[in-house]
């Protein structure tokens, strides 16, 4: 009998990479099946080889399981990609940082890396670093035509579903500058020193940021929208927005030690 199939080609390497790679922490519950199982110490490292090796810097997804991975590093993001939990009880936790100050626990690979999501987790920050942010994002001086995909003149990054507890820098920051902040506020008004970080076209929604060291949301960036964003006893003013064109759309900020809310931009 004559056999009709014919055996797949692949173009560019002998075997198909997957676009997921399962990840399980140290106490997943259950078979996971997982790609990678993290050690529950220096679990970056782990995440990190998923991102850039795994994945190869390209496009695709890393599905966390539930449990609590212990990072004492940045985690760096490339263009396209996917960080993504089961929800709030997957935890991201700093745990006797080591890395950078002024730096995000989840940041980007370079500046012209764009179009990634950060879904359904929780970074916990209880080894807080210094000025260290849950999420950084600087695209200043990046070019988004490049890569898999274009994404030109925007970087449309996704931030979705997000828990971030206790950090020492910001929850969200998008600055020019690793150093950027605001430094001082008076009864009427802030004292702010920043350059665009030109994340435009970002959408975060549902997120909550409680206890930060700084600001609940940093953003100096154009054209984003941010809904649902909720943060609570920040150190500095709650939410700080100094790009114009940013839309807000159901957000709370309270018990914050400076203002709740800073808006220094136009339209």
């Amino acid at each position: 009998m004559t056999s009709l199939y014919k055996p797949p080609t692949f173009i560019g390497s002998a075997t198909p990479r997957s676009s997921t790679v399962h990840l399980a922490s140290s106490a997943a519950i259950g078979t996971w099946n997982a790609d990678r199982t993290c050690s529950g110490s220096d679990d970056q490292t782990t995440i990190n080889a998923a991102l850039a090796t795994d994945l190869g810097t390209n496009p695709g997804r890393i599905l966390l399981s539930e449990g609590v991975f212990n990072l004492r590093d940045a985690l760096d993001m490339y263009t396209g990609q996917v960080l993504e939990g089961q929800g709030f009880g997957t935890i991201l936790d700093l745990t006797g940082w080591v890395g950078a100050s002024n730096t995000g626990v989840i940041r980007l690979a370079n500046t012209s890396v764009h179009g990634i999501q950060v879904k359904n987790l929780t970074i916990r920050c209880t080894s807080r670093g210094t000025n260290v942010d849950g999420i950084y994002l600087n695209n200043s001086g990046g070019s988004f035509g490049g890569g898999a995909f274009s994404t030109s003149p925007d970087v449309q990054h996704l931030i979705q579903n997000v828990l971030i507890l206790a950090p020492s820098g910001c929850g969200i920051r998008s600055t020019g500058g690793a150093t950027d902040a605001e430094t001082a506020a008076s009864t009427n008004s802030s004292t702010i020193t920043s350059t665009s970080g030109n994340a435009r076209g970002t959408w975060i929604s549902n997120v909550f940021v409680f206890f930060a060291g700084r600001n609940g949301l940093f953003w100096h960036a154009p054209d984003s929208f941010i809904s649902n964003f909720v943060t609570g006893d920040s150190q500095r003013s709650g939410i700080v927005s100094r790009g114009g064109n940013v839309r807000f759309f159901g957000c709370k900020s309270y018990y914050s030690t400076w203002h709740g809310v800073v808006m220094d931009g136009n339209r």
